[in-house]
């Protein structure tokens, strides 16, 4: 039976990266700066910016809340991020670093998404007027 426009709906909806308000499981790949805003005001997130040392060094400013880490080092301290945690990555564009990142804590068993556009995009938000 071939798939109805109903069927395409369900599974959008199946597939969105976020619960609509951010309080359950996160699954998907990525998330917007704009749902990442609530998910910090909701709180319960752990926020890792894994920039490349050299980035982070150039430019130290953070999203509030987050703690930097190696990307080159992911084996070493994948192990103190919490499984049951919330967890979303980034780096400054949101690209190869932050989703070779992802790879690894999804094949340590941890379930982490990156943001959409890295820090790049966090700053664009903060920067737009509500």
């Amino acid at each position: 039976m071939p798939p109805t426009e109903k069927h395409f709906e369900t599974s959008l909806k199946s597939s969105l990266c976020y619960h609509e308000e951010n309080k359950g499981p996160i699954a998907g790949p990525s998330i917007d700066a704009p749902h990442l805003a609530k998910m910090l005001a909701q709180g319960g997130v752990t926020l890792l910016d894994v920039r490349r040392k050299a980035d982070h060094e150039a430019a130290p400013d953070m999203i509030p809340g987050a703690i930097w880490r190696d990307p080159e080092q992911v084996e070493q301290w994948a192990g103190e991020v919490a499984k049951d945690s919330r967890t979303v990555i980034y780096c400054v564009r949101g690209g190869s670093v932050s989703q070779s990142v992802r790879n690894k804590l999804l094949e340590k068993g941890l379930a982490a998404v990156y943001l959409d556009g890295g820090l790049k995009a966090w700053t664009e938000h903060e920067e737009t007027p509500a």
